[in-house]
């Protein structure tokens, strides 16, 4: 049984943080709003599929 799980407060700012930079560096870089926009949609489906795994890996470890 694992313990020392963090609060999901601690973990919450984690995907904001990553949309946030996608956007300003692809903003930065000079891509446009609908690249912009392609490149969120495939980051955002990233982070769920990561999220997932962790809450089956946790679910699992229970």
């Amino acid at each position: 049984m694992n313990t020392q799980r963090s609060s999901p407060a601690s973990r919450a700012p984690q995907p904001v943080i990553v949309i946030v930079l996608v956007l300003v560096i692809g903003f930065h870089a000079g891509y446009s709003p609908g690249q912009l926009r392609e490149i969120v949609s495939i980051v955002l489906v990233a982070l769920i599929a990561l999220v997932a795994a962790r809450a089956a890996r946790l679910q699992a470890a229970d």
